[in-house]
């Protein structure tokens, strides 16, 4: 692969989850995903579809007020999922995104 191709390919993520919901999963309620420029893809919050035990704010500082009314947590997730699909994907905790955000590895390019 060229370095422009990898360029072309490279996004950055970073997303924010609950720290424990109902179901004992935790839940997206933000993420930011840029290109190589640093042009926004998305950056948005999310309202979880499950009831929050805990929102994990001492981490990230979004408060549940601040997630109330904003976009559905699985239709932003779906998006994510096709942002990147067939991308190279640069983040801190990439494990525990790919897993919240049910991204498969297999549909990556690294």
């Amino acid at each position: 692969m060229s370095k422009k191709e990898i360029q072309e390919n490279l996004i950055f993520v970073d997303a924010e989850f609950t720290t424990e919901q109902i179901d004992k999963t935790i839940g997206l309620v933000s993420i930011a995903i840029l290109n190589i420029k640093g042009e926004e893809l998305i950056n948005t919050l999310t309202t979880p579809r499950q009831k929050i035990i805990c929102t994990g704010e001492r981490h990230h500082g979004i408060t549940e007020p601040m997630m109330r009314k904003q976009k559905d947590e699985y239709e932003v997730i779906e998006k994510v999922q096709q942002l990147c699909y067939g991308k190279i994907l640069v983040g801190h905790d990439l494990q525990l995104e790919l897993k919240v955000l049910n991204i498969n590895k297999k549909g990556l390019l690294g």
